[in-house]
C-alpha cells in the first residue's frame, strides 16, 4: 500500500473524526483551531514531524504557527541550528505552491525540505531541518474552502515508514477550513451587530425576547440583558406612543402566523429622556429556521429622516408655489437624464401633467433630430465646467405630437466632491418669439429686395446716363472728324488704286506696301463707320439672305485676312433664307472676323460654322485658336470704348451686339485663357 491509506477503514477512524469535528465546533479562536489541528494531525501521522502555517491573503505570506514531532530532540536541534524559534516566522507563498494549497488534496513532495522552501517553509527553517531530521517522505495540504485559503500543513515522515490514512488527513483539513470559515463569519457577524446602530430583537413563540443587540441600550438606558425573557408586548406598551401601539401589535400578530411572513410598522417611541423618536420596525418570521427559532425584528431610528423629509416637503411646497407662478418649465433630472421634478407649467407648454413626466427619460420629449445635439451641446460643456450654464434652442414634442420651439438653460448639480448628481434647468416656450423673428426676417428680406431693386434701377439709370454721355461724345467726335478723315482717306485709297493699275510691274516689296496701305485705309474707314453707326442708329433694310452663299462669298473676297491665318467653313446646307440687313450683317462679320484675326497674331485657324437651331433660329459661330479671355475681360467686352488692344476705340463688339439685337437676335461668348474664343450669334429666320 505504500506510505499511506486512501480510504477510512475502521470505526475508530470515524470516531476520531467525529470527536475532532465536535471539538472544532466548540473552538471559537482561530489560533486555537490551528493549534488543535496540528496536534491531531501529529497524532494520526505517528512518528512524524508536523508544521502548521496560517495564510495571510493581504500579503500572500504564510506564518508558522506550530511545529509538532516525536520526543527525539531533533526539532530542538533544528531550532538551535536555526538560532531562533521559528514560530511566528513569515514567508511568501505563490505560484505552484499556492495552487497546490488551493487544491484540497494531500500532495507528496520531494525528500528535501529545501526544495519546498518557496511555499511551505521559510528557507532558513527548511535548511536547518534538512541538516537535522531523518527525512523519509514529505506531504503537504492546504486548509481551503470555496476558493478561500486559510493556511496549510506539512507532514515529514522519518526514513522508517510510518503508515497513516490519507483520507483521514484530508477530511481533517476540510473540517478545519470549514471551522475557520465559520469562526470568521461569526466574528464578522458579532462585530457587525455590536457596531450597528439598528436595534435587533429576536422573539420566541411566546413573544418573549430571547436576544437583543447592545444598540437597545442607547434608547432605553438599560442593559440589553435586562430585556431577556421579557414580553415584547410589555416592551412596546411601555415605550410606544399610545396612538401607534395598536397598529404595531396588529402588524406583529400577522407576522407570527406564518413562516416567512414579513411585517412593517412605523411608530413614535418614548425615549427615557422624555423625547419622542420616530422608529420603523421590520419583522421576519423565522420560527421554523432551526438556527434562529424566532421572530427577528430590526428597528431603526428614522427621526432625522423624518425631520429631513418634513423639511423637504416644505421646500417642495414652496418650490411648487414659486414654480406654479412662472410660465417657464423648471425641472430636475438625474445623471442618466431621467426627470426627478417638473413644474406644473409643463402642462401649458407641452400638454403633460408633471406626474406623467417624472421618472421618464428626457429623450422622449425632444425631436429625434435634436437629441444628439442636446448631448453634444450641453453635457460635455457642463462636465468640463461646474459653473457653466448652457443655453440652446431645440424642438420638443408636445403630448399632441406637435413640435414646440424652446430655449433650454441648464447647469450641472454636483455633490461636495464635484461629482455630477444630475442637472437642473429652465425650459422656455419661444413660439411667439420665433413668430416675431420670422416676421422680422420676412420684413427684412422684403426691405432687402426693395433696396436691391432700387439699387439696380439706380445702377441701370446711371449706366444708361453714362452710355448716353459716351454716345453723345462719340457722336460729336464722329461728326467732327468723319469729314476731315474720310476725304484724305479717299484720296489715299484712289492713289493706291492708281499706282496698282498704272504700275503692274512693281517689285514685290512695293506691291506689298500698296496692299498694306489699302488694308489700313479700309480699317480706318471701318473705324469711322463704326463710330458713326454706333452714334447714329439706322433702320434695317431687310431682304432675304442666303447665309451659305453670303458666308462663302464674304470669305472668298475678304482681303483683310492675314496670310498666316486659315479660315475653315462648316455650313449646314439647305437652310431657309434669313430676313436680314445684309449691310449690317457684313458689319457683324467684319468685326467678329477682325477680332479673331487680332487674337491670333502668330497665326491660327478661324472656324465659321452655321446651323439651324430648332425651327426658327439660325446660329453662326466664330471659333478661333487665339489667346482667349479671362472672366473679368469677358464681363466687359460688350461695353462701348472698352478695349484690351492699343489700337482701335473698343466699339467693335458693342456694334456687333447692337446689330444683333436690331435683328431680334442674341449673342453669347465662350472663352478661356490659352484656349481661344467662340462667339455665337443666334438670329430668328422670320421677324418683323
Amino acid at each position: 500500500m505504500g506510505y499511506v491509506s486512501t480510504e477510512i477503514q475502521s470505526d475508530a477512524e470515524w470516531v476520531k473524526l467525529t470527536s475532532i469535528a465536535i471539538k472544532l465546533v466548540e473552538l471559537s479562536q482561530e489560533e486555537a483551531i490551528f493549534q488543535f489541528i496540528g496536534s491531531q494531525i501529529k497524532e494520526i501521522a505517528g512518528e512524524s514531524y508536523v508544521i502548521v502555517n496560517k495564510y495571510h491573503p493581504d500579503s500572500e505570506e504564510s506564518e508558522v504557527l506550530g511545529l509538532y514531532g516525536p520526543n527525539d530532540g531533533r526539532l530542538y536541534k533544528a531550532a538551535k541550528l536555526l538560532g531562533r524559534d521559528p514560530i511566528g516566522m513569515r514567508f511568501p507563498i505563490k505560484g505552484k505552491d499556492k495552487d497546490e494549497m488551493l487544491a484540497g488534496k494531500l500532495v507528496s513532495g520531494p525528500r528535501s525540505l529545501h526544495d519546498l522552501s518557496g511555499g511551505v517553509l521559510p528557507l532558513a527553517v527548511a535548511t536547518a531541518m534538512d541538516k537535522t531530521l531523518e527525512i523519509g517522505r514529505i506531504y503537504r495540504m492546504g486548509f481551503s474552502c470555496k476558493g478561500l485559503q486559510y493556511g496549510n500543513f506539512v507532514i515529514i515522515t522519518k526514513k522508517k515508514v510510518q503508515h497513516f490514512n490519507e483520507k483521514t488527513i484530508e477530511m481533517i483539513a476540510h473540517m478545519t477550513a470549514l471551522a475557520i470559515q465559520r469562526e470568521r463569519g461569526e466574528g464578522r457577524f458579532r462585530a457587525m451587530i455590536e457596531k450597528n446602530s439598528d436595534i435587533i430583537i429576536v422573539i420566541d413563540r411566546n413573544l418573549k425576547i430571547i436576544y437583543t443587540s447592545p444598540s437597545l441600550e442607547w434608547i432605553s438606558h438599560k442593559q440589553a440583558d435586562e430585556f431577556m425573557n421579557t414580553s415584547i408586548v410589555d416592551f412596546f406598551s411601555d415605550h410606544v406612543h399610545s396612538d401607534d401601539l395598536e397598529s404595531v401589535l396588529d402588524a406583529f400578530e400577522k407576522c407570527e402566523t406564518k413562516p416567512g411572513n414579513e411585517c412593517r410598522a412605523e411608530f413614535r417611541f418614548k425615549h427615557t429622556d422624555g423625547t419622542l423618536h420616530y422608529l420603523v420596525a421590520v419583522g421576519i418570521n423565522h420560527f421554523d429556521t432551526p438556527s434562529v427559532g424566532g421572530l427577528v425584528v430590526n428597528i431603526r431610528d428614522i427621526t432625522e429622516q423624518k425631520k429631513a423629509s418634513e423639511a423637504l416637503k416644505k421646500k417642495e411646497a414652496l418650490l411648487n408655489t414659486i414654480a406654479s407662478s412662472v410660465n417657464d418649465i423648471i425641472w430636475l433630472m438625474d445623471e442618466k437624464a431621467v426627470f426627478t421634478y417638473v413644474s406644473p407649467s409643463v402642462e401649458n407648454i407641452l400638454g403633460y401633467i408633471p406626474q406623467e413626466i417624472v421618472g421618464t427619460d428626457a429623450t422622449n420629449y425632444f425631436i429625434k433630430e435634436d437629441w444628439p445635439r442636446v448631448l453634444k451641446n450641453i453635457q460635455p460643456k457642463i462636465v468640463a465646467d461646474s459653473a457653466l450654464r448652457v443655453s440652446n434652442e431645440y424642438y420638443m414634442v408636445a403630448k399632441n405630437g406637435s413640435s414646440v420651439p424652446v430655449e433650454v438653460s441648464s447647469i450641472a448639480v454636483r455633490d461636495p466632491k464635484g461629482n455630477i448628481m444630475g442637472f437642473s434647468g429652465i425650459t422656455r416656450d419661444v413660439t411667439e418669439r420665433k413668430k416675431a423673428e420670422e416676421q422680422l426676417r420676412k420684413f427684412s428680406d422684403h426691405l432687402q429686395v426693395m433696396v436691391d431693386l432700387k439699387t439696380a434701377e439706380l445702377k441701370a439709370v446711371h449706366e444708361a446716363m453714362m452710355k448716353q454721355e459716351r454716345l453723345a461724345a462719340l457722336g460729336r467726335m464722329a461728326a467732327s472728324i468723319s469729314h476731315e478723315l474720310r476725304n484724305p482717306l479717299s484720296v489715299i485709297n484712289n492713289v493706291a488704286y492708281y499706282l496698282k493699275e498704272r504700275c503692274p510691274n512693281l517689285d514685290e516689296k512695293s506691291a506689298q506696301m500698296l496692299e498694306v496701305l489699302k488694308r489700313e485705309v479700309d480699317r480706318s474707314d471701318r473705324i469711322i463707320g463704326n463710330m458713326l453707326g454706333y452714334s447714329r442708329h439706322k433702320p434695317n433694310i431687310l431682304e432675304d439672305v442666303d447665309l451659305n452663299e453670303f458666308i462663302q462669298s464674304y470669305y472668298s473676297t475678304a482681303d483683310s485676312k492675314p496670310g498666316n491665318i486659315s479660315v475653315a467653313l462648316n455650313l449646314e446646307p439647305q437652310v431657309p433664307l434669313l430676313k436680314a440687313d445684309s449691310g449690317k450683317l457684313k458689319q457683324i462679320f467684319d468685326n467678329l472676323s477682325s477680332n479673331a484675326y487680332q487674337a491670333m497674331p502668330e497665326g491660327g485657324l478661324l472656324t465659321v460654322s452655321m446651323k439651324r437651331s430648332g425651327k426658327s433660329v439660325l446660329e453662326i459661330a466664330f471659333k478661333d485658336t487665339g489667346c482667349g479671355m479671362d472672366g473679368e475681360t469677358l464681363s466687359k467686352i460688350f461695353e462701348p470704348l472698352f478695349s484690351t488692344k492699343t489700337t482701335g476705340f473698343g466699339l467693335g463688339l458693342a456694334i456687333v451686339q447692337a446689330l444683333v439685337m436690331d435683328h431680334k437676335g442674341d449673342i453669347r461668348v465662350d472663352s478661356q485663357p490659352g484656349r481661344g474664343s467662340e462667339f455665337v450669334i443666334a438670329l430668328p429666320i422670320e421677324w418683323g
